[in-house]
Formats: structure tokens, C-alpha cells, sequence
């Protein structure tokens, strides 16, 4: 069975990827919701979906041995879309590991295909072939690189999609009022986009002026020492 794993292409990826770019396997999770579980073989097909719109982004087939713990795996199998259109079929394992934490019991973890250390959780941003740890893809929280700003964008883009609109890029046109919906909330959701913009101009030049600040101060480090 052909899994596709629609809208991401494989390839290298032009800038530092985020963990909120791409797709996540959590393992914790995974056990806890019954599917991988300790002792047991099982196999199905994970998905997923924007929220809260539902809809779908990727799926993925899977296949779970955790019958013997020394030697435990998760396999693996998808198509990417290669940046001609030609499709590449990904299939590999993916070890697992365990350790016995202080109060008891056992945790598992990944072994990232790429560093070969453990990980909770494997990622796989846009341009990647295959999940790994964040390590593995040096990937940063958007939060922490552009908190402000990051947090203005995404107000704006829940706004555009209560307006009925989709979102591609900051500062993108108002939507239409939509015919169910009543002009007193229209004009409320319009204010709030102006004001989302603003919010985002003020994150940007703060960011800017952040930066500059920086500049100036290797500038000058430089400087004292280049004199005698």
C-alpha cells in the first residue's frame, strides 16, 4: 500500500527548519494512545490534520515490533514528491531504545537514524526524506527566533481563516464579508486584523532595532581590536 505524504518534496531545505514546519512523531504519544505498544506487534497508518480545520496534510504507514525490547523497531513507509513531480517511495526502521528511569519503570525512546541517539521525538521538515531528531536537523522553535512577531502572524492568519479566506502571507487583503456572517462581527474581525498588522510592524522594527544594536556592538568590538 502507496502512502503519500502529500505537500512535502524531497530534496535539501533552504533555511533552518522549525519544529513547527513539518511533521512530528512522538513516541510518548504514540504509546499512550495504543498505537506502538511495549510487548506487542501492530501496524496501521497515521495521519494528519491542521487545526482546527481538520484538514489533511500528511499520512504515513507504519508497522511496530516491541515484542523484544533489545531489539525493537518502527518501520516506516511513505512516498515524497521529488521538486520534478517524480514520486520516491521512503521505507526504513526506525530502532528503538529504553532506559529504566529513577521511579521505575521503563521509558522508550527513537534512535535517530542520522545522529544514532536517543530522542523522544523525530521530526521531518520540509525538504527532508526522512524523520530524525531535531538535533540531527538543527531545528530551532519559531517561538523562541520571533516570539512577537511569530505570535502577530499567527493572530492575523486565524483571522483571515474565521473570515473565510486562506491565509498565504503576512498582510494579506481582507476577506469579504461572508454571507452568514453578521456585519457587527465582520466589523469586529476587521479591527482586529488592522490591529494584528500594526502588531507586526511593531515586532518587526523591534526585531530591526534588536539586530542593529547587535551590529553596532561587533562593529565596535572590531574596532578596539584593530587599535593599537
Amino acid at each position: 500500500m502507496e502512502v503519500v505524504l502529500g505537500g512535502y518534496s524531497s530534496g535539501r531545505y533552504a533555511t533552518q527548519p522549525t519544529v513547527e514546519d513539518g511533521l512530528k512523531l512522538d513516541l510518548g504519544r504514540l504509546i499512550r494512545r495504543g498505537w506502538v505498544v511495549p510487548g506487542g506487534w501492530n501496524l496501521g497508518i497515521l495521519t494528519w490534520t491542521t487545526v482546527p480545520d481538520k484538514e489533511h496534510v500528511a499520512s504515513i504507514g507504519y508497522e511496530a515490533d516491541l515484542r523484544d525490547r533489545a531489539g525493537a523497531w518502527l518501520r516506516l513507509h511513505y512516498t515524497t514528491t521529488d521538486s520534478d513531480g517524480s514520486k520516491l517511495a521512503r521505507d526504513y526502521r526506525v530502532w528503538l531504545a529504553t532506559t529504566r528511569p529513577h521511579f521505575g519503570g521503563v521509558r522508550w525512546w527513537f534512535v535517530c537514524p542520522l545522529t544514532s541517539t536517543r530522542a523522544a521525538k523525530l521530526y521531518l521538515p520540509p525538504g527532508a526524506d526522512r524523520f530524525a531528531s531535531r538535533r540531527a536537523y538543527r531545528m530551532s522553535y519559531e517561538s523562541r527566533r520571533d516570539k512577537p512577531l511569530f505570535r502577530a502572524q499567527a493572530w492575523e492568519a486565524r483571522i483571515i481563516r474565521k473570515l473565510g479566506g486562506d491565509y498565504g502571507h503576512p498582510n494579506a487583503p481582507t476577506p469579504p464579508r461572508p454571507k452568514w456572517m453578521r456585519r457587527k462581527t465582520y466589523d469586529r474581525l476587521c479591527a482586529e486584523l488592522e490591529f494584528s498588522t500594526y502588531a507586526q510592524g511593531v515586532a518587526f522594527m523591534a526585531n530591526a532595532g534588536a539586530f542593529g544594536a547587535r551590529l553596532q556592538r561587533m562593529i565596535a568590538q572590531r574596532a578596539r581590536k584593530r587599535t593599537p
